[in-house]
């Protein structure tokens, strides 16, 4: 026997101290040599309530971009806007189902979105959080 046992090693620390997204937040990442991206992800990734979310299909016509709705019940409703591709958007074409007014979580501020429909400039592999009140 070697010593090791089920759920040791470094990843499995990782997720006992950050379970939520297990390295992706620890303090020692910050030095990877893009700390402005990173601390942009994180922020992003914060200020996302942690509920249960669900794929909006049809949310966006490039296959790059991904839409996650998180309905936060007295709070509003969240987005979660991903763009997985290795390459920016210019203006990627967003369809959210709401009416009312759309802002960025992180910052607040207002996004101009008539009846819904966004264009969002995105990086390459970029989170984008939005909120949308009830």
């Amino acid at each position: 026997m070697n010593g090791a046992r089920p759920g040791a090693g470094r990843r499995s620390h990782e997720e006992r101290s950050c379970p939520r997204d297990p390295g992706c937040l620890l303090g020692g990442n910050l030095g990877r040599g893009f700390p402005a991206y990173v601390r942009d992800f994180n922020a992003n990734f914060l200020a996302m309530p942690a509920l249960p979310s669900e794929r909006l299909a049809g949310a966006c016509d490039d296959r790059d971009v991904v839409v996650r709705v998180v309905r936060a019940p007295g709070h509003g409703t969240y987005f979660a806007v991903v763009n997985t591709g290795f390459g920016a958007k210019a203006a990627a074409r967003i369809r959210l189902p709401v009416r009312g007014p759309v802002r960025a979580a992180v910052s607040g501020a207002a996004l101009p979105a008539a009846d819904g429909v966004l264009d969002l400039e995105l990086r390459p592999c970029q989170l984008y959080a939005l909120h949308a009140e009830e």
